[in-house]
């Protein structure tokens, strides 16, 4: 795989995380949980958190692609 095309990879994989985030918002909404909100918000929070920086960290060319190995 090339390099060009393992960042374009990586970079719909950051931005389908960040559509997940906002669907994992809208369940939490819809669908609160009766018991332990504080750490399902909080495991919401943190996810979110790395998504947007890898997102940043994929957009602006700073990560370098994990290129899948054949074994």
């Amino acid at each position: 795989m090339a390099l060009g095309q393992a960042r374009g990879v990586a970079r719909v994989q950051a931005l389908l995380r960040c559509v997940l985030v906002v669907l994992l918002i809208v369940e939490a909404s819809v669908f609160p949980d009766r018991e332990n909100v504080a750490a399902g918000n909080a495991l919401i929070a943190s996810y979110a958190v790395w998504s947007v920086l890898r997102l940043r960290a994929v957009w602006r060319g700073r990560a370098r692609p994990r290129l899948l190995r054949r074994c």
